[in-house]
Protein backbone atom coordinates (compact mmCIF):
# COMPACT_ATOMS: atom_id res chain seq x y z
CA UNK A 1 0.00 0.00 0.00
CA UNK A 2 1.18 3.40 -0.68
CA UNK A 3 0.89 4.10 3.08
CA UNK A 4 2.96 1.40 3.66
CA UNK A 5 5.80 2.49 1.42
CA UNK A 6 5.96 6.18 2.82
CA UNK A 7 7.05 4.58 6.20
CA UNK A 8 9.70 2.32 4.67
CA UNK A 9 10.63 5.74 2.63
CA UNK A 10 10.77 7.72 6.11
CA UNK A 11 11.87 4.93 8.34
CA UNK A 12 15.03 4.14 5.58
CA UNK A 13 15.93 8.34 6.20
CA UNK A 14 15.74 8.04 10.08
CA UNK A 15 18.31 4.91 9.22
CA UNK A 16 20.52 6.68 7.49
CA UNK A 17 20.31 9.56 9.86
CA UNK A 18 20.87 7.27 13.16
CA UNK A 19 23.75 5.73 10.60
CA UNK A 20 25.15 9.34 10.70
CA UNK A 21 25.03 10.79 13.95
CA UNK A 22 25.36 7.07 15.50
CA UNK A 23 25.73 7.10 19.40
CA UNK A 24 23.85 9.15 21.69
CA UNK A 25 26.22 11.42 22.48
CA UNK A 26 26.79 12.23 18.75
CA UNK A 27 30.36 11.43 18.49
CA UNK A 28 30.16 9.35 15.58
CA UNK A 29 28.65 12.29 13.80
CA UNK A 30 31.32 14.57 15.03
CA UNK A 31 33.84 12.54 13.52
CA UNK A 32 31.92 12.38 10.62
CA UNK A 33 31.96 15.87 9.88
CA UNK A 34 35.66 16.55 10.97
CA UNK A 35 36.31 13.99 8.49
CA UNK A 36 34.80 15.82 5.51
CA UNK A 37 36.58 18.98 6.63
CA UNK A 38 39.67 16.88 6.98
CA UNK A 39 39.29 15.68 3.38
CA UNK A 40 38.60 18.92 2.19
CA UNK A 41 41.96 20.46 3.97
CA UNK A 42 43.66 17.03 2.19
CA UNK A 43 42.44 17.91 -1.17
CA UNK A 44 44.21 21.21 -0.74
CA UNK A 45 47.28 20.37 0.66
CA UNK A 46 47.62 17.81 -2.22
CA UNK A 47 47.58 20.59 -4.77
CA UNK A 48 50.41 22.04 -3.48
CA UNK A 49 52.67 18.90 -2.32
CA UNK A 50 51.86 17.35 -5.57
CA UNK A 51 52.87 20.72 -7.32
CA UNK A 52 56.25 20.45 -5.44
CA UNK A 53 57.02 16.89 -5.25
CA UNK A 54 55.89 15.46 -8.43
CA UNK A 55 54.75 12.17 -6.42
CA UNK A 56 53.72 12.28 -2.98
CA UNK A 57 49.76 12.38 -2.05
CA UNK A 58 48.62 12.71 1.57
CA UNK A 59 45.32 9.87 1.97
CA UNK A 60 43.54 9.15 4.72
CA UNK A 61 44.54 6.02 6.44
CA UNK A 62 40.72 4.55 6.65
CA UNK A 63 37.58 6.30 6.07
CA UNK A 64 36.39 8.32 8.52
CA UNK A 65 39.58 8.73 10.21
CA UNK A 66 41.42 11.57 10.99
CA UNK A 67 44.94 10.22 10.53
CA UNK A 68 46.54 9.84 7.64
CA UNK A 69 49.95 8.51 5.41
CA UNK A 70 51.17 9.33 1.87
CA UNK A 71 50.78 7.80 -1.25
CA UNK A 72 54.29 7.79 -2.96
CA UNK A 73 54.11 7.06 -6.48
CA UNK A 74 57.79 5.13 -6.19
CA UNK A 75 56.11 2.64 -3.89
CA UNK A 76 53.14 1.01 -3.74
CA UNK A 77 52.28 0.89 -0.24
CA UNK A 78 50.96 3.46 1.79
CA UNK A 79 54.28 5.40 3.61
CA UNK A 80 53.83 6.30 7.66
CA UNK A 81 54.94 9.84 8.51
CA UNK A 82 57.55 8.36 9.99
CA UNK A 83 59.41 7.25 7.35
CA UNK A 84 59.91 10.24 5.64
CA UNK A 85 62.95 11.89 5.56
CA UNK A 86 63.55 15.64 7.06
CA UNK A 87 63.07 17.35 4.24
CA UNK A 88 60.19 15.71 3.14
CA UNK A 89 58.37 15.88 6.39
CA UNK A 90 59.23 19.48 5.75
CA UNK A 91 57.58 19.28 2.73
CA UNK A 92 54.67 17.15 3.97
CA UNK A 93 54.09 20.59 6.94
CA UNK A 94 54.16 23.21 4.53
CA UNK A 95 51.41 21.85 1.91
CA UNK A 96 49.08 21.73 4.98
CA UNK A 97 50.13 24.74 6.28
CA UNK A 98 49.30 26.39 3.40
CA UNK A 99 46.52 24.31 3.31
CA UNK A 100 44.94 25.51 6.66
CA UNK A 101 45.65 29.38 5.22
CA UNK A 102 43.84 28.45 2.74
CA UNK A 103 40.78 26.94 4.42
CA UNK A 104 40.50 29.31 7.14
CA UNK A 105 40.71 32.30 4.50
CA UNK A 106 37.41 31.07 3.00
CA UNK A 107 35.91 32.18 6.67
CA UNK A 108 37.95 34.76 7.52
CA UNK A 109 40.70 36.59 5.42
CA UNK A 110 44.40 35.25 6.12
CA UNK A 111 47.06 37.80 4.84
CA UNK A 112 50.13 36.25 6.17
CA UNK A 113 52.17 33.19 7.08
CA UNK A 114 55.36 32.65 9.24
CA UNK A 115 57.45 29.83 8.38
CA UNK A 116 60.45 28.86 11.14
CA UNK A 117 63.00 27.87 8.98
CA UNK A 118 63.03 23.84 7.84
CA UNK A 119 64.23 24.95 5.21
CA UNK A 120 67.88 23.60 5.52
CA UNK A 121 66.44 19.45 4.78
CA UNK A 122 65.48 20.52 1.80
CA UNK A 123 68.13 20.88 -1.59
CA UNK A 124 67.93 20.93 -5.47
CA UNK A 125 64.06 21.15 -7.17
CA UNK A 126 62.31 20.61 -3.75
CA UNK A 127 63.82 23.69 -3.06
CA UNK A 128 63.57 25.78 -5.69
CA UNK A 129 59.81 24.43 -5.76
CA UNK A 130 59.28 24.85 -2.41
CA UNK A 131 59.84 28.50 -3.06
CA UNK A 132 58.27 28.49 -6.08
CA UNK A 133 55.61 27.31 -4.37
CA UNK A 134 56.28 30.27 -1.38
CA UNK A 135 56.40 33.43 -4.10
CA UNK A 136 53.04 32.46 -6.19
CA UNK A 137 51.51 33.00 -2.57
CA UNK A 138 53.24 36.34 -2.28
CA UNK A 139 51.61 37.40 -5.36
CA UNK A 140 48.30 36.19 -4.03
CA UNK A 141 49.07 38.71 -1.82
CA UNK A 142 50.05 36.76 1.37
CA UNK A 143 52.51 38.74 3.35
CA UNK A 144 55.26 35.30 4.20
CA UNK A 145 57.70 35.77 6.98
CA UNK A 146 60.40 33.15 6.40
CA UNK A 147 63.11 32.27 9.18
CA UNK A 148 65.94 30.89 7.64
CA UNK A 149 69.81 30.66 7.02
CA UNK A 150 69.84 28.81 3.97
CA UNK A 151 71.28 30.93 1.45
CA UNK A 152 69.17 29.80 -1.40
CA UNK A 153 65.90 31.22 -0.04
CA UNK A 154 67.67 34.03 1.23
CA UNK A 155 69.06 35.18 -1.90
CA UNK A 156 65.23 34.21 -3.16
CA UNK A 157 63.72 36.97 -1.05
CA UNK A 158 63.94 40.61 -2.10
CA UNK A 159 62.94 42.31 1.09
CA UNK A 160 64.72 41.17 4.38
CA UNK A 161 65.14 42.13 7.83
CA UNK A 162 68.33 40.26 8.72
CA UNK A 163 69.84 39.43 12.46
CA UNK A 164 73.39 40.90 12.61
CA UNK A 165 75.80 40.26 15.84
CA UNK A 166 77.38 43.11 17.47
CA UNK A 167 79.99 43.16 20.20
CA UNK A 168 79.35 41.94 23.60
CA UNK A 169 76.54 39.31 22.66
CA UNK A 170 73.84 42.03 21.51
CA UNK A 171 72.63 41.99 17.81
CA UNK A 172 70.48 44.63 15.97
CA UNK A 173 68.19 44.33 13.23
CA UNK A 174 68.96 45.72 9.76
CA UNK A 175 66.70 46.13 6.61
CA UNK A 176 63.92 48.21 4.80
CA UNK A 177 61.86 50.08 7.27
CA UNK A 178 64.27 49.74 10.18
CA UNK A 179 65.40 52.22 12.18
CA UNK A 180 66.39 53.47 15.65
CA UNK A 181 68.60 50.72 16.71
CA UNK A 182 72.35 50.87 17.23
CA UNK A 183 75.11 52.13 14.49
CA UNK A 184 71.80 53.48 12.82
Amino acid sequence: SAEYEALQKEHALWKRMKDFVGVKDGDDFSVFVQSIAFNSLLSLANRTLYAITRRYHIVQKSAGSLNFAISDDFYTDLRPITNLSGGEQFIVSLSLALAISKFASRAVRVDSLFLDEGFGTLSGDLLTEAINALKNLQKEGKMLGIITHVESVINEIDQKIEVRQTSGGHSVLVGAGISGGPGQ
